[in-house]
């Protein structure tokens, strides 16, 4: 089966670049009880200069999952997580944005 995160090892410089710092963040071993899988146009190399790494992960517990994430990466100096609410009411299915650049 391919391996999209494999090919990044040895893709073009940007997608070099996003598997370095997903390996060294530790993100699908850390998350792994999520299911992390990587998606968004950088890792099959059609992004932007301002496309972002997108990985979905299965999570039923978002207040568990932002605790796990705090723990894990707060002390990154670009760490920001984001919830997002629409109409005063957060969005369902649950939904997380984390920005690690």
């Amino acid at each position: 089966m391919f391996n999209l995160f494999d090919y990044m090892k040895k893709g073009n410089t940007k997608q070099k670049d996003a598997y370095k710092a997903i390996n060294e963040l530790g993100i699908f071993n850390s998350l792994k009880i999520y299911n992390p899988v990587l998606c968004g146009t950088i890792p099959i190399g059609i992004d932007l200069d301002n496309s972002d790494l997108d990985i979905i992960m299965n999570v039923r517990d978002l207040d568990l999952f932002e605790q796990k994430l705090k723990n894990l990466y707060r002390s990154t100096s670009s760490f920001n997580l984001k919830r997002t609410i629409i109409r005063g009411r957060e969005v369902r299915p649950n939904s997380c944005f984390v920005t690690l650049s």
